[in-house]
């Protein structure tokens, strides 16, 4: 069930929320475990096979939503940021290889790009504060 109140949302499966609360539990961490902090112990454990398994079932589930909007919508790049980029380090080297390997795409031969964003979390602040400036 997601917070929206429908189910199967992309959200319910491919939040950083969701990301850092199943790794948590696969590591047997406080539940009030600080991002900073998990990533750092993420970064120690990576290899431990309960913590390859939330990271694949991750990807998996993240790669399935960006094929469904990749096949509807045909983009040329996809840019994942917030705090998923702090993760950069983790994840994101699976998830472009099994990007590239599995094909869940429709249009297999123009597969769009998947980039960080370059303004990694800060994108919502700084396209926020641009926003507010211009109605000034």
């Amino acid at each position: 069930m997601c917070k929206c109140g429908k189910r199967g949302c992309f959200e319910t499966y491919c939040s950083m929320k969701v990301l850092k609360n199943n790794l948590i539990q696969a590591m047997d961490l406080n539940k009030d475990t600080s991002s900073k902090e998990l990533l750092k112990i993420l970064q120690e454990n990576k290899l431990e096979p309960a913590v390859q398994n939330v990271i694949k079932e991750y990807i998996n589930n993240l790669l399935i939503g960006l094929s469904n909007i990749i096949d509807i919508f045909e983009p040329q790049a996809i840019c994942l940021g917030g705090s998923f980029v702090y993760f950069k380090d983790v994840i994101y080297t699976d998830l472009l290889n099994t990007y590239k390997e599995k094909k869940y795409v429709f249009n297999k031969e123009n597969m769009p790009e998947l980039k960080l964003a370059k303004l990694g979390n800060d994108a919502g602040i700084i396209g926020a504060t641009i926003d507010k400036m211009s109605n000034i």
